[in-house]
């Protein structure tokens, strides 16, 4: 008695007629590929897009509100740190001098030179030298010297060189941005040039024209150190195209400054 069975075996039936004959089993089909879910941020500007992964997108947030928070704490760092308030900032810095003529008078025996203020006669970068300096502004001068020394490991200075001149590390120079304000009072100017000249970073300077703006501003704004961040209604215009000058910086992978502003001179394009 036949029967036929309504299973169906996975392996192939053999019949006798089929000798010799190659056995094709039947092709499965291929599953269909999935779409590709790529996680991370994306920043779009004029049509262009630049992707960030999760990590890369929070380092740049951090950069941005680090330099808020530098903004910030400057004067805090400085007021309880009298080790630095001897440095070139110190003694140009309107907020700090003070400071600096605190430590002046408590050497022994006192390094003051005069009887409110001390005089180095220290010529800036560019200045002709002093060939007659004030009664004991040598001993002033020296005691400067050591100051700085001890402390370069910690001078931005000192590290310059090794972002485009002396690169490091095998990805070779790197990009750089750096943004300052004519006439800050925090940071003054010299300071900041002094880390420019050190790495030959002239090219990379965008230089926010305070001077051109201060008179037109409440008294409150005559320090522009930190332009960067600040909101109120009288200079947030600046703060937001500073903001959009590295952002576009980013956009380009370093390799343009862009003029986001009148107000801001910047290199000629490389």
């Amino acid at each position: 008695m036949s029967h036929r069975s309504g299973q169906y075996s996975e392996y192939p039936q053999h019949h006798p007629h089929d000798h010799g004959r190659p056995f094709n089993r039947r092709a499965t089909a291929a599953p269909a590929p999935q779409p590709r879910v790529q996680s991370g941020y994306a920043i779009v500007h004029a049509g262009k897009q630049v992707r960030f992964g999760p990590v890369a997108f929070w380092i740049v947030v951090g950069t941005i509100v680090l330099l808020g928070m530098w903004s910030a704490t400057t004067a805090t760092y400085f007021a309880f740190r009298d080790d630095v308030l001897t440095r070139l900032i110190a003694r140009q810095a309107e907020m700090f001098r003070p400071l600096a003529i605190l430590q002046m008078r408590a050497r022994r025996p006192s390094l003051m030179n005069g009887e409110k203020d001390f005089t180095e006669s220290l010529p800036l970068w560019g200045e002709p030298p002093v060939t007659v300096p004030s009664p004991g502004a040598l001993a002033i001068q020296a005691y400067f010297a050591r100051a700085e020394w001890l402390q370069e490991s910690a001078d931005p200075s000192a590290f310059a060189p090794y972002l485009r001149e002396a690169p490091l590390t095998p990805a070779g120079p790197r990009p750089v941005l750096i943004q300052m304000a004519v006439g800050d009072r925090t940071v003054p100017n010299p300071t900041t040039e002094q880390m420019i000249r050190a790495g030959a970073l002239q090219p990379f300077v965008s230089l926010y024209r305070h001077d051109m703006v201060v008179t037109t501003l409440p008294s409150r704004f005559a320090d522009p150190h930190g332009f960067l961040t600040r909101q109120a209604p009288e200079v947030a215009a600046i703060a937001r195209a500073a903001q959009e000058q590295i952002a576009r910086f980013f956009l380009s992978d370093g390799r343009t400054i862009e003029r986001t502003d009148p107000r801001f001179d910047v290199p000629t394009a490389r």
